[in-house]
């Protein structure tokens, strides 16, 4: 009750920020379809010969790993939100005026794991291809791993610490995600 005294008294602006949570499942419902379509790449393996199945394998598999920051990248570019954010009613701006954001500040938001995934695509593309038992293949596997999930937990951290729930790809590409009415 009290809680929810609070909530009332709490200043709109305050209110439109306040995002986290709702960022959070909007990340699951987008991994979740995302998930859904992943298999249809698939469905191409069952139409190409045996013998060309394990060449078609090492570029789709690569493309399944980049599908996801296509998808945002795109999303957010058209409609300032994914179809996560569009669920649950929030979406990207920018951050000076609270306009729809560019091309270029929806490409800015995704570039840090863009990057992380065009660096690993020669190591993707050697393990799918079946030449992962060569250890000079590990080292830099693990260090990207492990520089990606630091990159994950600074965002999560830069997104509680801020008053506008931005995270540090929303510094970089200068937006905000707020709450809207549709």
């Amino acid at each position: 009750m009290l809680a929810e005294s609070a909530k009332e008294n709490a200043n709109p602006v305050d209110l439109k920020y306040r995002t986290f949570r709702k960022r959070a499942g909007a990340g699951l419902i987008d991994v979740f379809l995302l998930f859904i379509l992943s298999p249809i790449f698939n469905i191409f393996r069952l139409l190409v010969p045996d013998n060309h199945s394990i060449i078609l394998s090492t570029f789709l598999l690569p493309l399944t790993a980049v599908l996801p920051i296509i998808y945002s990248i795109a999303m957010h570019a058209a409609f300032g939100q994914t179809l996560g954010k569009m669920a649950l009613g929030i979406k990207v701006v920018d951050f000076e005026n609270e306009s729809p954001i560019s091309k270029k500040q929806a490409i800015r938001r995704d570039s840090i794991p863009l990057v992380y995934l065009l660096l690993m695509f020669p190591y993707t593309f050697v393990f799918y291809a079946g030449l992962y038992y060569f250890v000079q293949f590990y080292i830099p596997l693990l260090i990207a791993t492990y520089s990606y999930f630091f990159w994950f937990v600074v965002e999560v951290l830069t997104m509680i610490k801020e008053p506008t729930n931005r995270a540090l790809q929303d510094k970089l590409a200068k937006t905000v995600v707020i709450r809207y009415k549709s």
